[in-house]
């Protein structure tokens, strides 16, 4: 931040050619009010610059304050612009603290992936493919049916299943 308030400032550039090529590219969207810096925010009111202490105490303050709601990076890093301060690394910041927080962790979603990648099974039309399953043995299960064969259609998905007693495999 201290090179872009420089060319704020006082119009000095680094030595640098990409350096300061990045700094002219970054300087349209911050301004120096007051002599504090302040970026201009694409939904947002203007954002003061801090440094990362000080964003990283507002992080803290937020997450696990008074209305802390451990919600996760991403909401947090949005309500902590919202108090209209900013700092380059404010959303790696967020993911830190939420990934080190226990309540973060105990109370965020569970994702919702596969294990396993899925893979689409077509049918042309109905009963063209089924899929046969044996499933058990099944504990206790009344009048010693202990398996159980699965058939399923694969465009229609109807399903038919019988009990059997035992298997027989042939080789």
């Amino acid at each position: 931040m201290i090179p872009l308030i420089d060319y704020l400032q006082l119009g000095i550039l680094p030595n640098s050619h990409d350096e300061a090529r990045k700094i002219r590219i970054k300087a349209p969207s911050y301004a120096l009010i007051n002599g504090e810096l302040y970026r201009k925010g694409f939904t947002t009111p203007w954002l003061r610059c801090v440094d990362e202490a000080k964003g990283k105490e507002a992080l803290q303050e937020e997450n696990a304050g008074q209305a802390g709601a451990h919600e996760g990076a991403r909401a947090l890093t949005r309500k902590v612009l919202w108090m209209g301060i900013y700092w380059p690394t404010a959303h790696q910041d967020a993911t830190e603290l939420t990934r080190a927080c226990k309540e973060c962790q105990v109370f965020s979603q569970v994702q919702a992936n596969s294990h396993a990648p899925l893979s689409n099974i077509s049918s042309p039309w109905p009963f063209y493919q089924w899929g046969i399953y044996i499933v058990g043995p099944f504990p206790k299960a009344p009048g010693r049916l202990k398996y159980m064969v699965v058939a399923v259609d694969y465009f229609t998905k109807w399903i038919e299943a019988e009990p059997l007693r035992h298997i027989i495999k042939f080789v």
